[in-house]
C-alpha cells in the first residue's frame, strides 16, 4: 500500500503559479532592445514590487519606473492582473507615454540582416 501511495504522489504534481510571459521596452528610447519578464505569484507579489524589478534589470536612464503603457495607444496599466500573456509593454517613470514603434524595434535599420553583404558587392 505504501508504494501505491508513493507512486500517487508522484504523479499529482503541485499547481504551479500561473506565469505571464511580456516584453518591456523603456519609454522614449528606440534603441533599448527590450526584456523579457516572467512574472509569477511567487516571485512578483504586487504591482510595485514588479515595478521595482523592471527598475533593477531595465536601469532606465529616467530614474525607476513608477508606470507601465500598452505600447500602441499608452494606456496606463494599474495592477498586475491586467498584463496580458505574451503581450508587450512600455516602462516610463513620472513622464508621460512617448509613442515609438515599439513593435518594429526589433526590425531596426541596424539589424544584421539589413547590413550589405560585402560578398554580394564585388560580383
Amino acid at each position: 500500500a505504501s508504494s501505491e501511495s508513493a507512486t500517487a504522489s508522484r504523479l499529482r504534481q503541485p499547481e504551479s503559479p500561473q506565469s505571464k510571459k511580456v516584453l518591456v521596452y523603456c519609454n522614449g528610447d528606440p534603441f533599448f532592445p527590450g526584456k523579457n519578464f516572467v512574472i509569477t505569484s511567487r516571485y512578483v507579489a504586487t504591482f510595485d514590487s514588479f515595478l521595482s524589478e523592471l527598475t533593477q534589470r531595465i536601469d532606465p536612464p529616467f530614474g525607476a519606473v513608477r508606470s507601465l503603457y500598452t505600447p500602441e495607444e499608452g494606456h496606463r496599466v494599474w495592477d498586475l492582473a491586467s498584463l496580458q500573456h505574451r503581450a508587450v509593454y512600455v516602462a516610463a517613470g513620472t513622464e508621460g507615454f512617448k509613442k515609438l514603434e515599439f513593435q518594429d524595434l526589433r526590425r531596426n535599420k541596424w539589424s544584421v540582416l539589413d547590413l550589405p553583404n560585402p560578398a554580394s558587392e564585388k560580383r
